[in-house]
């Protein structure tokens, strides 16, 4: 009995030793035993410059295709050509009114400063010489000068010989006030010696009473006169206010119309680079280098929509990348040129490695799923040539889903199992 307790206690103890032994050990184990830590991210194989559309921002009619589908082109080359009828048109019709603003401001300008005859630009006159429109526009306007200066001069004369009938009228006036104030003179002296001779009785009242009502009547007609005289002086300097007012009333004329022009020109100035950028962009040319896919016009004549697609250029060339999802809870672990490797799942994954890689491209900021609305970081990943060797003549096509696992800062398993207490932990207090 005494020997079977001694057995068990010793078993016991055996265990409980062999227990705290290889606890011990797996403890030291998980505090030593350095892990290669590791950030994983999902997406897809694409190329490293983007499919390029083509589009145009206005649309128009087809005059011309110079690809097909699967056409190599170069940067630069002219794919499609619009028809231009309608855009070189309407070009020539804010060019003829350019040139019809500037030589009304030319005419406006000779106008304003009195100038004997209209002062041209020599852009005008040189164009003249070959254009028959602007030659056109530049008679107009003279014309329009020689006629406006005649009829200015026409007013003019107008008034000055109603001012030379009004002076006439003051010469006969001043004539008739004269011989009127002769009269008087003689009346009143003959009016004060009847006077003189009524008081020695020599002079009947009835005659001194006639010469009273002549005198009277001579002054009144002497009143009229001074009142036509003041009248027709200002007759005359009314006429000549009119004539100054008519240079005022052309120069009022002449600024506003002048101002109104200058606007008009600005206005048709912008119109026609609008114009003139339409007119360059009637050819359709290639983005960059590449192969013509999706072709979406095949008829001379057909009608482009505004910013619809008219096909597209694969890059030629182009290098493929990994293009991956990353959570933005890992970005401070992910930078430039950080070692990665990948793995394509389309491949089978007892023959294909994984390969080597490295990150050239992170998204500065996040971007938001459309359909989920998960946020995250895009982050290019370039596979180097002799990586893709070991694919052992698998090739990649732009679409492959693939997986990226990012290289972090070796740790140990003791960290691993301990960092959601620590987190934790530190977020308690932190908050306290």
């Amino acid at each position: 009995m005494l020997d079977t307790s001694q057995n068990i206690r010793r078993q016991t103890t055996g265990a409980l030793v062999t227990g705290l032994v290889f606890g011990v050990g797996f403890f030291a184990w998980t505090a030593l035993m350095p892990l290669d830590g590791a950030v994983t991210a999902s997406g897809l194989v694409a190329l490293e410059n983007s499919v390029k559309k083509v589009q145009h921002q206005t649309g128009g009619i087809v005059g011309q295709i110079f690809v097909r589908e699967g056409a190599r082109v170069k940067e630069g080359a002219l794919l499609v050509k619009l028809d231009d009828t309608t855009t070189r048109a309407n070009l020539g019709i804010i060019l003829n009114d350019l040139v019809a603003g500037k030589a009304r401001l030319a005419r406006l300008v000779s106008e304003r400063d009195q100038l004997a005859k209209v002062v041209f630009p020599d852009e005008l006159t040189k164009r003249a010489v070959l254009s028959t429109e602007v030659r056109s526009a530049l008679e107009n306007e003279l014309k329009l000068f020689e006629n406006r200066v005649k009829s200015r001069d026409g007013q003019r004369q107008q008034l000055k010989e109603r001012i030379g009938q009004l002076r006439q009228e003051l010469g006969g006036l001043a004539t008739q006030r004269q011989s009127i104030d002769e009269q008087l003179r003689v009346a009143r002296e003959e009016l004060a010696d009847l006077k003189g001779l009524q008081a020695k009785g020599l002079v009947q009242r009835p005659r001194i009473t006639a010469l009273d009502r002549e005198v009277a009547r001579n002054e009144g007609v002497l009143g009229d006169v001074i009142a036509r005289t003041a009248a027709s002086m200002g007759k005359i300097a009314e006429v000549e206010l009119q004539i100054v007012q008519i240079d005022r009333d052309m120069v009022t004329e002449v600024s506003k119309d002048f101002r109104e022009t200058e606007t008009k020109i600005s206005e048709l100035n912008e119109k026609r680079v609008a114009a003139d950028d339409q007119l360059r962009r009637v050819e359709i040319t290639a983005p960059i280098s590449g192969i013509v896919q999706q072709l979406q016009i095949h008829t001379v004549g057909g009608v482009v929509s505004p910013s619809d697609p008219l096909m597209l250029i694969v890059p030629d060339g182009d290098q493929l990348i990994v293009e991956v999802r990353l959570q933005p809870q890992d970005r401070d672990q992910i930078k430039f040129e950080q070692d990665t490797r990948v793995r394509f799942s389309s491949f089978n994954q007892r023959t294909t490695p994984e390969l080597n890689a490295t990150v050239f491209r992170i998204s500065g900021d996040v971007v938001r799923d459309a359909q989920s609305g998960a946020y995250y970081y895009t982050v290019g990943v370039r596979v180097p040539d002799r990586e893709l060797v070991k694919l052992n003549g698998a090739k990649l096509v732009p679409g492959m889903p693939a997986d990226a696992f990012f290289k972090t800062d070796t740790r140990t398993l003791l960290s691993y199992l301990l960092k959601p207490l620590t987190d934790h932990w530190q977020t308690t207090f932190t908050g306290r």
